[in-house]
């Protein structure tokens, strides 16, 4: 059983607020720009959405339903406590939407400027996703059949996973809007568009939420020149350099293998470094999704 500290319950203390606000942004941004616009943004609330529009059955309840067998298999498979806070930010996202179409809140819709209902829509829609995976949880649908597709298939990609399902379910919508809808080919293709903005707008502020404004770049370097490369980028840099000895496989030449971890800001710096030391090293760069450690994210 895990001990209940003062800071471990402060802490989700915090992550609670946390996924209210993400629910809170979630809900907002279906009610008022989804929903009147038709858009789909994929996942459990794309059919949710879907629903309404076609029958008028409430999205609150739909999204009740339609994740309720995703989490009776999160807490069979997954984290028990993914799967609770999961099912509470379903919850409170259900909520919101319920409270909203209660009060009668106001909804924005102009066939004029639908682009603007995906801007804002993607943003807000992205932000609250962001921070309810941020406080723990998540907005369940397609997060959680991504994690459970990977538990099988490790080697799998979950952003593929969760695009595949979110461009199955957007292709459905439209083709069901203009079917059973009745909705014409120009609006339908506008529908779909901004569908895709609103989806690729909400991944970018995930992303953003999630790991800020300093996403970094792991630099991997062959080289002989190690300990020249380290020393400048330790003095110019104040960055720190991991050394590996290794060998080449094609020559058998004994080399150093020097990894460094920097900020995209300090791209420029580190090649300027390279060029003036080793114009003949070997390096490639790897996209890192967080870091944690001294000079980026403090450990809590």
């Amino acid at each position: 059983m895990v001990k209940l500290t003062r800071k471990k319950i402060l802490t989700e203390c915090i992550n609670l607020l946390v996924m209210i606000a993400g629910a809170f942004c979630l809900s907002l941004a279906m009610h008022m720009f989804m929903l009147p616009s038709k858009f789909i943004p994929g996942g459990v609330s794309g059919l949710t959405i879907i629903i309404q529009t076609l029958s008028g059955f409430s999205a609150s309840y739909s999204m009740l339903i339609l994740n309720a067998p995703l989490v009776i298999l999160a807490f069979i498979f997954l984290k028990k406590e993914f799967a609770i806070k999961t099912t509470l930010g379903i919850g409170m996202t259900s909520g919101f939407l319920a409270i909203f179409r209660a009060v009668k809140m106001y909804e924005f819709f102009n066939p004029n400027e639908v682009w603007l209902s995906a801007l804002a829509g993607g943003v807000i829609g992205g932000i609250g996703i962001g921070l309810l995976v941020k406080g723990g949880g998540s907005s369940g649908g397609t997060e959680i059949m991504s994690l459970l597709v990977q538990k099988k298939y490790i080697a799998s990609s979950m952003s593929f996973i969760i695009l595949a399902i979110n461009v199955f379910i957007v292709t459905l919508g439209s083709v069901l809007y203009m079917t059973v809808g009745g909705m014409d080919l120009l609006t339908g293709f506008t529908t779909i568009i901004c569908s895709l903005i609103q989806v690729f707008l909400g991944s970018k502020c995930i992303e953003f939420v999630l790991n800020g404004l300093k996403p970094a770049v792991k630099f991997e370097i062959i080289t002989n020149k190690g300990d020249e490369l380290k020393a400048e980028i330790n003095n110019r840099m104040h960055r720190g350099v991991t050394i590996v000895n290794c060998e080449g496989g094609y020559t058998g030449d004994n080399r150093d293998m020097l990894i460094c971890v920097i900020t995209r800001t300090e791209i420029s710096t580190f090649k300027k470094i390279l060029k003036e030391i080793d114009k003949e090293a070997f390096v490639y760069a790897i996209n890192t999704r967080e870091v944690i450690g001294k000079g980026f994210v403090k450990r809590k």
